[in-house]
């Protein structure tokens, strides 16, 4: 697998691509002279009368969104599924109510924060998987237990199947 297709799959592609496309979308409109964060930006309805510089940076902080939002959707519909809300959930709704506010920026900003809190979640679970699979690898196959004054030798047990699942 090339290196490109596996950064893909990886946990950071989904808030770097989502971050550029709102870095796009504010450099559009700091472009046009209108500030992508401020109040104001997002009224309710869909203005077609506004400069094409305005409205193109609405659709990228939208498709922003849409993106770093639909694998947090995924994840509350199959939490759903199992009768559990979850942050999941809360997100979405948090998102797919700013959208139809015309609130762009903060559902951009909200799923894509969210999407770097799961990157950087897996990025720890990765570093305590191997962290705790280096340790059992270092663990001695024999041990001398002091019990009072006899002693005797004990060899560790076989790795269980979940031990090797982790690792």
């Amino acid at each position: 697998m090339t290196a490109l297709r596996r950064w893909r799959r990886g946990p950071w592609s989904t808030p770097v691509l989502a971050g550029a496309l709102i870095l796009l979308a504010a450099l559009l409109s700091l472009g046009a002279g209108v500030n992508p964060f401020g109040a104001g930006h997002g009224e309710l309805g869909l203005h077609l009368d506004r400069p094409i510089p305005f409205l193109a940076s609405d659709a990228l902080m939208v498709l922003a969104a849409v993106v770093a939002g639909a694998p947090i959707l995924l994840a509350a519909v199959r939490a759903l599924q199992v009768r559990t809300v979850g942050i999941d959930l809360l997100v979405t709704i948090a998102a797919s109510g700013a959208l139809v506010i015309g609130e762009y920026w903060e559902a951009a900003a909200v799923t894509v924060l969210f999407a770097v809190g799961h990157a950087l979640e897996a990025r720890t679970m990765d570093r305590t998987r191997s962290a705790l699979t280096e340790l059992v690898a270092a663990a001695p196959d024999l041990a001398i237990v002091l019990a009072g004054r006899a002693s005797r030798s004990r060899s560790r047990p076989p790795r269980s199947a979940s031990a090797r699942r982790c690792s």
